[in-house]
């Protein structure tokens, strides 16, 4: 008995001698609705609200409130945001930063509400809380965040007062969400917000050389015109069968392109000074994407592709033909791989100002295949095809490329080719591409000038290249949708 009225007594000592809580609560909120630029994507909501009723009824808390508003006030009549206020934001991943306050806009009354009446100085009760926006000098970032807004001593200090309110020398704190990035859609697997392996429907490149020289045929000169054009032609046009399966909750998304072709052909002889591959590959293509699950346990941008043709590669002259079937496989890393944003995910959206990282599109993707298949021969004159025999090749290279703002980009292919048919010989391709985008519209149209150094060969290995080109690019996109693929 003794020990319970021994452990009694310490607790009420101990609930006697404790600190009471501060009966005002310093909070930072996501962007409150009443602000006058409503889901701005550069501001939150800062709060200081009194814990109780019976709180607020004492005259001390009454005037700490009215005090602060003052002080806020005088900030915001001044314009010192500035050196009055920092915003300090930590994400689940990434660093902790400091953003500037540009200034502030208090809510929820003015200065009749929260100046005493001489007249009647009993009846008068301020509000129970004082909010206010902060505009932010830059937007936020997206995800969780952890908030912490610190109130720095001005200097001057603002006029009628000698000293900081006490209540501002600690920071009002809480847990926000910043808004998602426009070109990162909540859930990247939906139709509306996938990419297919291809981001247009219609890719058309030209180059045409034309030049007038001497050559002399026996005794005579003869002057002459030699002309060489090249084209690089992608058209994928029944747009209406293209397919693609997406279940809420599921992390698969399937693709299936029932016919396309690709072609890379010029003028001249397919297997001497050549300015082109001469190469024409067409057939269906089927897609499984794997959209791997983040921190929050949600889709990212972290992507599995495997993709899987039927595929018929031919030289210009369909003289070399090789039916195949080809398995393809793809990993994206989302950070490395990010479309410039486009302008479209931006309408609506108050505050919102571009940055670099917006601005420069970048792609770093490697790739891994192999494909199996038969060669066949076509005679001249023209005949029945002649079996050469089965081949497994295996295939590996990378695709990187920078894009500024969709005007100019910089990209290169590097791939090695491991030909099984020939003992397991590597066979090296790339193509460097500079390009200017000089006309843009919608629906998506697009026209370039290109310079681009290609070298080497790709299946079926007919023509060599080695050139540079200048040229002009056609791109379309949108063929009968009703909505951005």
């Amino acid at each position: 008995m003794k020990t319970w009225m021994w452990m009694g007594a310490a607790m009420l000592a101990g609930a006697i001698c404790a600190p009471a809580a501060d009966p005002i609560g310093a909070t930072v909120t996501s962007s409150p609705n009443e602000c006058s630029q409503r889901d701005a994507w550069n501001q939150v909501g800062v709060g200081f609200l009194v814990k109780s009723r019976q709180a607020f009824e004492t005259e001390s808390v009454q005037q700490r409130l009215i005090q602060l508003w003052r002080w806020f006030d005088a900030v915001n009549q001044q314009g010192s945001a500035q050196q009055s206020l920092l915003l300090t934001i930590t994400p689940a991943v990434g660093k902790k930063r400091d953003i500037k306050v540009g200034r502030i806009e208090i809510l929820g009354g003015g200065t009749a509400d929260w100046t005493p009446d001489p007249r009647h100085p009993k009846s008068f009760q301020p509000p129970d809380q004082l909010r206010f926006c902060a505009v932010l000098l830059e937007r936020l970032p997206g995800g969780s965040l952890d908030a912490e807004m610190k109130f720095p001593t001005p200097s001057p200090l603002p006029g009628g007062f000698e000293a900081k309110p006490a209540d501002l020398n600690d920071p009002a704190k809480g847990a926000i969400s910043g808004p998602a990035a426009p070109a990162k859609p909540p859930d990247p697997r939906k139709p509306e917000n996938a990419a297919k392996t291809f981001d247009r429907e219609l890719d058309f490149a030209g180059v045409l050389l034309s030049s007038v020289q001497d050559i002399t045929q026996g005794q005579s000169t003869v002057r002459t015109r030699t002309t060489k054009a090249t084209a690089d032609l992608f058209l994928s046009p029944l747009l209406r069968l293209t397919a693609l399966s997406f279940a809420p909750g599921k992390y698969w998304v399937t693709f299936f392109t029932p016919f396309s072709v690709e072609a890379h052909v010029s003028n001249q002889k397919i297997t001497k000074d050549t300015l082109s591959q001469n190469r024409i590959s067409m057939g269906p293509e089927y897609e499984f994407r794997r959209y791997l699950k983040n921190s929050q346990g949600v889709a990212s941008d972290n992507i599995l592709r495997f993709i899987f043709k039927a595929s018929s590669a031919s030289d210009r002259d369909f003289k070399l033909i090789e039916p195949k079937f080809v398995a393809e496989f793809r990993p994206v890393w989302g950070v490395a791989n990010r479309n410039v944003l486009d302008d479209k995910y931006l309408k609506g959206l108050k505050g919102f100002q571009k940055t670099t990282g917006d601005k420069l599109g970048r792609k770093l993707a490697p790739f891994f295949g192999f494909e199996k298949g038969h060669s066949y021969v076509r005679g001249i004159p023209a005949q029945a095809l002649s079996a050469i025999g089965p081949f497994t090749r295996g295939y590996f290279g990378i695709d990187t490329g920078l894009n500024w703002n969709n005007r100019i980009s910089l990209a290169t292919t590097q791939q090695i080719y491991v030909r099984g048919e020939r003992g397991n010989d590597a066979v090296h391709y790339m193509k460097n591409t500079l390009e200017w985008t000089f006309l843009a519209s919608r629906p998506a149209f697009a026209s370039s000038l290109f310079v681009t150094y290609e070298k080497g060969s790709v299946p079926p290995f007919r023509s060599a290249v080695n050139s540079v080109s200048v040229g002009i690019r056609v791109q379309s996109s949108r063929w009968f949708s009703s909505s951005w693929r």
